[in-house]
């Protein structure tokens, strides 16, 4: 199933549990600092000094040192498997950034997920983390850095599957423009745990980690969170929706 969240082509809503576009007005409405929710009532704030850009039908600048996008609860306790959408711009920035958390630490929290950029964490070596911790320890992966910086719009989609069926060497994956993207450094053995547990109720932060640390400098557009694995045909369907306002 599809619905026009914004003007032109439409995304896929089955299992939509969060949205946010900056081109819909139904969304922002060019100022101030609340951003509407366009699925299931759940708003989000824009937080410290982020901007808004008309260029492109509208998108959201972080500036890299306390800006960030929190989004309130969004109760994914129903289901084991997430998919997160990111239409976003990196910056030149090399410091270790957070795209994206699900929780208020995803270090200790056993029902959250993140995906961080150039950083080097748990024996890896700087680049895109994507990972969440589990019931029974830590599933984590890495991709290369260069997805992101050659610093142009890009159409991410995080996958995080507990799913029984889902290898576990899988469980967490990264898609951009709708291709899933391979891992770029060897799987350490200790962050393969085959979890089981459910996500949560958590506020997801967009651009930092939770209190603003590690700022992301760069550009979001939008946000689709799901309460399922999204199929490559579902991503097409949405970066299809997207990419022509960014001239991809």
């Amino acid at each position: 199933m599809s619905h026009n969240i914004l003007r032109g082509p439409s995304i896929s809503t089955d299992n939509l549990e969060f949205a946010f576009d900056a081109a819909s007005k139904s969304s922002y409405v060019g100022s101030g600092s609340v951003i509407h929710g366009l699925a299931s009532g759940v708003d989000a704030e824009l937080v410290n000094t982020v901007s808004f850009v008309s260029d492109n039908r509208g998108y959201f600048n972080l500036d890299g040192l306390d800006d960030y996008i929190a989004c309130n609860k969004i109760d994914l306790s129903d289901t084991r498997a997430v998919t997160v959408g990111l239409m976003i711009k990196a910056g030149s920035s090399t410091n270790a950034q957070m795209i994206a958390e699900f929780s208020t630490n995803y270090g200790s929290n056993t029902d959250g997920f993140f995906c961080s950029y150039q950083d080097s964490i748990f024996g890896y070596s700087k680049d895109i983390m994507v990972g969440t911790k589990g019931n029974k320890g830590r599933n984590i992966v890495a991709f290369s850095k260069s997805i992101l910086s050659d610093q142009q719009w890009k159409y991410i989609c995080l996958v995080y599957d507990r799913s029984p069926d889902s290898p576990i060497s899988t469980r967490c994956r990264l898609y951009v423009n709708s291709v899933q993207q391979l891992a770029s450094q060897a799987h350490s053995p200790n962050w393969r745990s085959d979890n089981t547990n459910n996500f949560g109720n958590n506020g997801l932060f967009v651009g930092a980690r939770y209190g603003g640390v590690a700022p992301f400098l760069g550009s979001v557009a939008c946000c689709h969170v799901y309460r399922k694995a999204l199929s490559t045909k579902e991503m097409y369907t949405n970066y299809t929706a997207i990419k022509t306002r960014f001239g991809l």
